[in-house]
């Protein structure tokens, strides 16, 4: 399977793992992200040609991110045509193996922001977002209450997961932007 293969497959299979949060997002706010999360997954589906580090976070290789930054064989700042980098990408499938290796790196520029001025924090915001629309889309498939107290339980650990992500991410310094803070906001 070639990277692009394995990376749409990923893409999905977290789409369809995620589950429901302590607060669930208006219908207008999901229908308004869903444009930007397609658009997102389009990118992927187009993007032939990431940096090696990026690459590695893609497969979720937390081993190859590692030899990758030991080496000193790449720059942790190398960023895809979108201007996103490892560490957005990692934050975007909530990889907190990968993102506690980025973090480390003294040369990490912690103000980067990708082409739509999102940081690190704006991608988290997205997980958290693609999380919510799919446990919404998949309660309304459930007629089953116990899978839906399953789903809502995997949801709910999403949800905890990312607020974890962003609380390391702002202790290592970086902040959010405005537009973060708009994504962000998407959600009550």
């Amino acid at each position: 399977m070639n990277t692009l293969k394995k990376l749409i497959f990923t893409f999905i299979c977290i789409s369809t793992v995620l589950g429901v949060g302590y607060a669930l997002c208006s219908q207008q706010a999901i229908s308004e992200m869903n444009s930007a999360i397609l658009a997102k997954q389009e990118f992927l589906r187009q993007e032939q040609n990431f940096p090696p580090l990026i690459n590695a976070v893609l497969n979720h290789d937390a081993e190859e991110v590692y030899k990758l930054l030991n080496d000193r064989k790449v720059n942790v700042n190398d960023i895809a045509s979108n201007g996103a980098t490892a560490l957005m990408y990692a934050c975007l499938y909530l990889d907190q193996d990968i993102i506690d290796l980025i973090l480390q790196e003294k040369t990490l520029n912690k103000q980067a922001t990708d082409n739509q001025n999102n940081t690190p924090i704006g991608y988290v915001y997205l997980a958290k977002l693609n999380a919510q629309k799919t446990f919404n889309d998949k309660r309304n498939q459930i007629s089953d209450s116990e899978k839906t107290k399953k789903l809502s339980q995997a949801y709910r650990k999403r949800i905890a997961l990312a607020d974890e992500v962003i609380a390391k991410l702002e202790r290592a310094g970086i902040r959010e932007t405005s537009q973060d803070a708009s994504l962000g906001g998407k959600c009550d």
